[in-house]
Protein backbone atom coordinates (compact mmCIF):
# COMPACT_ATOMS: atom_id res chain seq x y z
CA UNK A 1 0.00 0.00 0.00
CA UNK A 2 1.31 3.43 -1.14
CA UNK A 3 0.69 6.12 1.85
CA UNK A 4 1.17 9.38 0.98
CA UNK A 5 1.08 12.86 2.99
CA UNK A 6 -1.94 15.55 2.56
CA UNK A 7 -0.24 18.67 3.12
CA UNK A 8 -1.64 21.68 5.06
CA UNK A 9 -1.05 25.02 4.39
CA UNK A 10 -0.57 28.70 5.73
CA UNK A 11 0.42 31.78 3.99
CA UNK A 12 -0.27 35.26 5.94
CA UNK A 13 0.49 38.62 4.26
CA UNK A 14 0.91 41.62 6.11
CA UNK A 15 1.85 45.82 5.96
CA UNK A 16 5.02 46.95 6.78
CA UNK A 17 3.91 49.94 8.26
CA UNK A 18 1.30 47.77 10.40
CA UNK A 19 4.76 45.62 11.67
CA UNK A 20 6.14 48.61 12.38
CA UNK A 21 2.78 50.34 14.68
CA UNK A 22 1.38 47.35 16.06
CA UNK A 23 3.75 44.65 16.45
CA UNK A 24 2.50 43.22 19.31
CA UNK A 25 -1.25 42.64 17.41
CA UNK A 26 0.93 41.09 14.17
CA UNK A 27 2.70 38.40 16.75
CA UNK A 28 -0.87 38.01 18.27
CA UNK A 29 -2.48 37.19 14.84
CA UNK A 30 0.52 35.25 13.89
CA UNK A 31 -0.03 33.06 16.61
CA UNK A 32 -3.38 32.42 16.85
CA UNK A 33 -3.23 31.61 12.74
CA UNK A 34 -0.67 28.69 13.60
CA UNK A 35 -2.98 27.16 16.33
CA UNK A 36 -5.83 27.46 13.72
CA UNK A 37 -3.78 25.02 11.35
CA UNK A 38 -2.58 23.05 14.56
CA UNK A 39 -6.70 22.71 14.63
CA UNK A 40 -7.33 21.85 11.10
CA UNK A 41 -4.87 19.09 10.84
CA UNK A 42 -6.43 17.73 14.11
CA UNK A 43 -9.77 17.64 12.49
CA UNK A 44 -8.17 16.11 8.93
CA UNK A 45 -6.43 13.14 11.00
CA UNK A 46 -9.49 12.22 12.87
CA UNK A 47 -11.66 12.55 9.83
CA UNK A 48 -9.24 10.20 8.05
CA UNK A 49 -9.12 7.54 10.69
CA UNK A 50 -12.96 7.89 10.93
CA UNK A 51 -12.67 7.16 7.29
CA UNK A 52 -10.47 4.43 7.38
CA UNK A 53 -12.48 2.56 10.38
CA UNK A 54 -15.97 0.16 9.42
CA UNK A 55 -19.01 1.82 10.84
CA UNK A 56 -20.84 -0.04 12.69
CA UNK A 57 -24.52 2.37 13.70
CA UNK A 58 -25.91 1.12 16.86
CA UNK A 59 -29.09 3.13 17.16
CA UNK A 60 -32.02 1.19 15.80
CA UNK A 61 -30.66 -2.01 17.14
CA UNK A 62 -31.89 -2.75 20.90
CA UNK A 63 -31.26 -2.01 23.94
CA UNK A 64 -29.33 0.57 22.65
CA UNK A 65 -31.75 2.51 20.28
CA UNK A 66 -34.61 2.12 23.56
CA UNK A 67 -31.89 3.22 26.02
CA UNK A 68 -30.54 6.68 24.83
CA UNK A 69 -29.49 8.11 28.00
CA UNK A 70 -25.95 9.24 27.98
CA UNK A 71 -23.97 7.29 30.70
CA UNK A 72 -25.65 4.00 30.27
CA UNK A 73 -25.35 3.99 26.17
CA UNK A 74 -21.48 5.39 26.84
CA UNK A 75 -20.11 3.31 29.10
CA UNK A 76 -22.15 -0.09 27.63
CA UNK A 77 -20.79 1.01 24.44
CA UNK A 78 -17.24 0.92 25.85
CA UNK A 79 -17.43 -2.30 27.14
CA UNK A 80 -19.32 -3.93 24.66
CA UNK A 81 -17.12 -2.39 21.81
CA UNK A 82 -13.66 -3.38 23.99
CA UNK A 83 -15.25 -7.16 24.78
CA UNK A 84 -15.55 -7.68 20.65
CA UNK A 85 -12.14 -6.24 19.45
CA UNK A 86 -10.34 -8.05 22.19
CA UNK A 87 -12.64 -11.72 21.13
CA UNK A 88 -11.61 -10.95 17.26
CA UNK A 89 -7.96 -10.83 18.48
CA UNK A 90 -8.22 -13.51 21.04
CA UNK A 91 -6.15 -10.89 22.96
CA UNK A 92 -5.90 -10.59 26.79
CA UNK A 93 -9.15 -9.84 28.63
CA UNK A 94 -7.38 -7.13 30.12
CA UNK A 95 -6.12 -5.98 26.78
CA UNK A 96 -6.62 -1.98 26.93
CA UNK A 97 -8.64 -0.71 24.07
CA UNK A 98 -7.92 2.96 23.00
CA UNK A 99 -11.46 5.01 21.91
CA UNK A 100 -11.91 8.57 20.65
CA UNK A 101 -14.56 10.53 21.51
CA UNK A 102 -15.45 14.16 21.42
CA UNK A 103 -14.90 16.22 24.32
CA UNK A 104 -18.22 17.40 25.27
CA UNK A 105 -19.35 13.51 25.46
CA UNK A 106 -17.76 14.28 29.42
CA UNK A 107 -20.01 17.17 29.99
CA UNK A 108 -23.15 15.32 28.62
CA UNK A 109 -22.68 12.35 30.62
CA UNK A 110 -22.75 14.64 34.24
CA UNK A 111 -25.96 16.31 32.42
CA UNK A 112 -27.75 12.75 32.43
CA UNK A 113 -26.32 11.90 35.69
CA UNK A 114 -27.74 15.21 37.45
CA UNK A 115 -31.08 13.98 36.27
CA UNK A 116 -31.19 10.22 37.37
CA UNK A 117 -33.23 9.59 40.49
CA UNK A 118 -31.86 7.60 43.94
CA UNK A 119 -28.23 8.22 43.18
CA UNK A 120 -25.71 8.29 45.71
CA UNK A 121 -23.93 11.13 45.02
CA UNK A 122 -25.20 14.35 42.81
CA UNK A 123 -22.07 15.10 41.21
CA UNK A 124 -20.65 12.67 38.77
CA UNK A 125 -17.05 13.48 39.71
CA UNK A 126 -13.71 13.00 37.15
CA UNK A 127 -12.53 10.46 39.54
CA UNK A 128 -15.98 8.48 39.34
CA UNK A 129 -15.38 8.75 35.40
CA UNK A 130 -11.45 7.57 35.20
CA UNK A 131 -12.80 4.44 38.19
CA UNK A 132 -15.46 3.53 35.50
CA UNK A 133 -13.01 3.75 32.50
CA UNK A 134 -10.36 1.39 34.03
CA UNK A 135 -12.54 -0.95 35.14
CA UNK A 136 -13.42 -1.27 31.26
CA UNK A 137 -9.79 -1.70 30.81
CA UNK A 138 -9.90 0.96 28.16
CA UNK A 139 -8.46 4.60 27.52
CA UNK A 140 -10.39 7.31 26.30
CA UNK A 141 -9.21 10.41 24.29
CA UNK A 142 -12.05 12.88 24.51
CA UNK A 143 -10.83 15.55 21.95
CA UNK A 144 -11.70 19.38 20.18
CA UNK A 145 -12.56 19.34 16.83
CA UNK A 146 -14.93 16.51 16.02
CA UNK A 147 -18.54 16.51 15.90
CA UNK A 148 -18.59 20.28 17.14
CA UNK A 149 -18.58 23.60 15.39
CA UNK A 150 -15.03 23.23 13.73
CA UNK A 151 -16.14 19.66 12.03
CA UNK A 152 -20.26 20.52 11.72
CA UNK A 153 -20.41 17.88 8.56
CA UNK A 154 -18.58 14.91 10.17
CA UNK A 155 -19.86 12.50 12.87
CA UNK A 156 -23.22 10.75 12.43
CA UNK A 157 -23.74 13.29 9.80
CA UNK A 158 -24.42 16.88 9.69
CA UNK A 159 -25.17 18.41 12.56
CA UNK A 160 -27.46 21.02 12.86
CA UNK A 161 -26.72 25.21 13.40
CA UNK A 162 -28.58 24.57 16.81
CA UNK A 163 -26.28 21.81 17.87
CA UNK A 164 -22.89 22.84 16.98
CA UNK A 165 -20.48 23.16 20.59
CA UNK A 166 -18.21 26.05 19.89
CA UNK A 167 -19.99 28.31 17.26
CA UNK A 168 -20.49 31.68 17.25
CA UNK A 169 -24.42 31.50 17.69
CA UNK A 170 -25.21 29.61 21.07
CA UNK A 171 -26.12 26.29 20.87
CA UNK A 172 -29.24 24.77 22.62
CA UNK A 173 -27.91 21.28 22.98
CA UNK A 174 -25.75 18.82 21.72
CA UNK A 175 -26.05 16.11 18.52
CA UNK A 176 -28.51 13.73 18.95
CA UNK A 177 -26.45 10.78 17.59
CA UNK A 178 -22.26 10.36 18.77
CA UNK A 179 -19.42 8.47 17.01
CA UNK A 180 -16.80 6.86 18.67
CA UNK A 181 -13.47 5.65 17.67
CA UNK A 182 -12.42 2.06 18.99
CA UNK A 183 -9.10 -0.10 17.93
CA UNK A 184 -6.04 -1.42 19.71
CA UNK A 185 -3.52 0.63 20.76
CA UNK A 186 -0.72 0.77 17.58
CA UNK A 187 -3.41 0.70 15.41
CA UNK A 188 -3.27 3.64 13.72
CA UNK A 189 0.05 5.64 13.09
CA UNK A 190 0.72 9.34 12.30
CA UNK A 191 3.68 10.62 10.07
CA UNK A 192 4.48 13.96 10.37
CA UNK A 193 6.81 16.24 8.21
CA UNK A 194 7.39 19.96 8.20
CA UNK A 195 7.21 20.72 4.57
CA UNK A 196 8.58 24.38 4.75
CA UNK A 197 8.57 28.07 7.09
CA UNK A 198 9.07 30.58 6.28
CA UNK A 199 8.73 34.39 7.85
CA UNK A 200 9.24 37.31 6.82
CA UNK A 201 9.95 36.91 3.88
CA UNK A 202 10.39 40.03 1.76
CA UNK A 203 10.39 40.17 -2.84
CA UNK A 204 9.72 43.28 -5.01
CA UNK A 205 6.72 42.25 -5.98
CA UNK A 206 5.16 43.02 -2.08
CA UNK A 207 7.78 45.53 -1.46
CA UNK A 208 6.22 48.18 -4.35
CA UNK A 209 2.70 47.32 -2.21
CA UNK A 210 4.54 48.27 1.07
CA UNK A 211 3.64 44.41 2.13
CA UNK A 212 5.81 41.37 2.94
CA UNK A 213 5.10 37.84 3.69
CA UNK A 214 4.72 37.08 7.06
CA UNK A 215 4.02 33.52 7.41
CA UNK A 216 4.27 30.82 5.01
CA UNK A 217 4.40 26.98 6.20
CA UNK A 218 3.33 23.58 4.96
CA UNK A 219 2.63 20.52 7.56
CA UNK A 220 2.90 17.42 5.65
CA UNK A 221 0.35 14.45 7.85
CA UNK A 222 -0.80 10.96 7.14
CA UNK A 223 -2.73 8.75 9.66
CA UNK A 224 -1.58 5.25 8.12
CA UNK A 225 -3.33 1.93 9.94
CA UNK A 226 -1.43 -0.52 10.76
CA UNK A 227 -3.83 -3.23 12.26
CA UNK A 228 -7.09 -4.73 10.45
CA UNK A 229 -9.74 -3.55 13.19
CA UNK A 230 -10.52 -0.16 14.07
CA UNK A 231 -14.18 0.63 14.02
CA UNK A 232 -16.59 4.07 14.09
CA UNK A 233 -19.12 2.90 16.88
CA UNK A 234 -22.45 5.20 16.21
CA UNK A 235 -25.19 5.49 19.15
CA UNK A 236 -28.20 7.59 19.95
CA UNK A 237 -27.86 9.70 22.65
CA UNK A 238 -30.04 11.83 25.70
CA UNK A 239 -29.21 13.50 28.41
CA UNK A 240 -32.34 12.77 29.85
CA UNK A 241 -31.76 10.57 33.32
CA UNK A 242 -34.10 8.04 32.92
CA UNK A 243 -33.05 4.55 33.86
CA UNK A 244 -34.63 1.09 33.26
CA UNK A 245 -38.10 -0.10 34.43
CA UNK A 246 -38.23 -1.55 37.69
CA UNK A 247 -40.14 -4.66 38.24
CA UNK A 248 -43.78 -4.45 39.40
CA UNK A 249 -44.05 -6.44 42.32
CA UNK A 250 -47.51 -7.62 43.41
CA UNK A 251 -47.82 -8.22 47.49
CA UNK A 252 -50.43 -10.82 49.12
CA UNK A 253 -52.37 -8.61 51.66
CA UNK A 254 -54.43 -11.73 52.60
Amino acid sequence: MDDRLNVAALCLTGSLLQNRGYPEFVSEFIQGAIAALAHLVNREVVNEIETGSTAVNLSAVDPWATDGTVWSQIMSLLDFAATDIRTAYRASRTQMVEFVMPQWVVQWMRSDWLRRNATHTEELTDQMISAALARRNVRVQDIYDWQDAFDPANGAGAIPAGFQLGAATPPTGVPANVTLLAFLPGTWVLGRQDVIRLDTVYDSTLLAQNQVTQLFMEDGFKPMRMCPISRAYTVTICASGSTGVQRAVDCVTA
